[in-house]
């Protein structure tokens, strides 16, 4: 079970096995507006403002965190889900456009070399340290370190440091 009496405290917690809590998805609506996509500006003709657009949002929740509506300011420590067989992870927003998730590691834990076709990622280091595994290399990471991998570029992690270490994945265009 989580505690979530401080965020220190929520930030410490581990969520166990899938069997004691899998993921759940929840559906959620934002209505924003729109006021400039790829360099054009979209207006209603009526109202001479910005169109409100509603986008249908998919989003993952592992283990017991809240749904969150966007925009919303959020410490991501806060949604990290952490395992002890495997790296964890946890689905901040997710759109047609973006993905943004966690990748939690705790100490030994990997992702292994693999490459996307037709998609970017940013790794953001929130915490701990490291290193990016890169083709044919390895570089070190700690908390601040981004590492961008375009469309094809292998990239990794692993989790070096003698604590947790936890990544900010941001994926353009999303997974199917």
């Amino acid at each position: 079970m989580r505690n979530t009496s401080t965020p220190a405290a929520s930030r410490a917690s581990t969520v166990a096995s899938d069997a004691e809590a899998g993921p759940r998805v929840a559906t959620i609506f934002v209505w924003r507006r729109t006021c400039l996509l790829s360099s054009r500006l979209h207006h209603d003709t009526r109202t001479a403002r910005p169109a409100a657009r509603r986008d249908t949002l998919s989003l993952a929740i592992s283990g017991d965190a809240p749904t969150m509506q966007h925009p919303t300011p959020i410490d991501p420590r806060d949604h990290a889900v952490y395992r002890s067989d495997k790296m964890g992870k946890a689905t901040l927003f997710r759109s047609d456009r973006v993905m943004v998730g966690l990748n939690a590691f705790e100490p030994g834990q990997e992702h292994k070399l693999h490459a996307h076709a037709g998609m970017d990622k940013v790794y953001h280091v929130l915490e701990g340290e490291g290193l990016f595994l890169l083709e044919g290399r390895e570089a070190p990471m700690r908390a601040g370190a981004l590492l961008i991998a375009p469309e094809g570029a292998p990239h990794g992690i692993r989790n070096t440091g003698a604590g947790r270490l936890l990544v900010l994945a941001v994926l353009a265009p999303a997974p199917a």
